[in-house]
C-alpha cells in the first residue's frame, strides 16, 4: 500500500507529464519535466528557453505561496517569463488555471510582480508564441 507522500508525488508527476503532453500538442514539442534541482530549482518544465512553467496538482491551493516559489525558480533560472499551473479538477488540460504576473504581459497601471492574473493553459501557451517564446 502506498503512502500519502507516495500518492501525492505520483500526482505531481502526473500533472507534470499532462501539461508537457499538452505543451507538446500545442507548439512546444521540447517541452519536457526537469529533473529536481534541489535548493536551486528552476521549475518543473523545461524545453522552452528563456521561461520557467511551476506546475501544482495538490489540492492544498496554496496559490500565494506558489506564486513565490514561482518567482523564486525564474530567479534561479536567470528568465523574464514564468507562470504557475495550478491542476483544476474536472476540466481538461487546456482549462486548468495559469497564474501570471501583470507586469510580464501588460504595461501601464497594473503592471507589476505584485499583481497576478489568472488564465487558462491554452492562453497561456498562447501569449508565450506571441511573447516569442
Amino acid at each position: 500500500m502506498s503512502t500519502p507522500q507516495a500518492r501525492a508525488k505520483a500526482r505531481g508527476r502526473e500533472t507534470e507529464n499532462m501539461v508537457v503532453g499538452y505543451l507538446n500538442d500545442h507548439g512546444y514539442p521540447h517541452a519536457e519535466r526537469r529533473r529536481l534541482k534541489g535548493a536551486k530549482d528552476e521549475g518543473d518544465i523545461t524545453g522552452i528557453p528563456g521561461v520557467v512553467i511551476e506546475v501544482k496538482g495538490d489540492r492544498s491551493m496554496r496559490i500565494r505561496a506558489w506564486r513565490e516559489e514561482t518567482v523564486t525558480e525564474a530567479w534561479n533560472a536567470h528568465v523574464e517569463f514564468y507562470f504557475l499551473v495550478v491542476r483544476v479538477e474536472y476540466k481538461p488540460v487546456a482549462e486548468w488555471d495559469v497564474h501570471i504576473p501583470t507586469g510580464l504581459i501588460a504595461e501601464g497601471l497594473f503592471a507589476t510582480e505584485d499583481v497576478w492574473i489568472r488564465m487558462d493553459l491554452a492562453d497561456a501557451a498562447t501569449l508565450m508564441k506571441l511573447q516569442g517564446y
